[in-house]
């Protein structure tokens, strides 16, 4: 027996035709409300700004880079560090632990004969151990009632 035939102009479903189109609908519609639920949009993880200040042994620094970064969460942010030694973060931060690091500027260097090349500014105010995660010790635990952070590199 065919699956649906033909009275006049009209296409007449068997029942069992019905049935399978049927249970078929139900599994779509049943997937795509599961998936509506899955997972957090962007929008719906808490995060925030942060802002402070970076200083070396009391004195601000005049420029460079600081780097937040959650391993965990493969999250992080960075902002530039302005002359007064203030920072404020390009975006926004999830909510978390995170580690600190601080950059010098990269600067360009042309030597004859060769592409320029671009390599950190030689500023004795940022040490070097505070230019790695690895290294630094610097963290920061970021959530809705602690968003500023200062660092004083001794």
């Amino acid at each position: 027996m065919s699956p649906a035939f033909k009275y006049g102009n009209l296409r007449v479903m068997t029942r069992r035709n019905c049935i399978v189109h049927t249970a078929g609908a139900a599994w779509l519609v049943l997937l795509l409300i599961g998936l509506a639920g899955c997972g957090k949009t962007d929008s719906q993880v808490p995060s925030v700004k942060i802002e402070g200040t970076v200083s070396y042994q009391g004195k601000p620094i005049p420029e460079g880079t600081i780097q937040f970064y959650d391993q965990s969460q493969g999250a992080g942010a960075s902002a530039t560090i302005e002359t007064n030694g203030h920072y404020v973060s390009n975006s926004t931060l999830p909510y978390g632990t995170y580690q600190v690091f601080i950059q010098p500027p990269l600067i360009q260097m042309q030597l004859p004969n060769a592409a320029p090349t671009e390599q950190p500014k030689k500023m004795p105010e940022i040490p070097e151990k505070f230019r790695s995660a690895a290294t630094s010790g610097l963290t920061a635990d970021v959530s809705a009632t602690s968003t500023v952070f200062d660092f004083d590199m001794k």
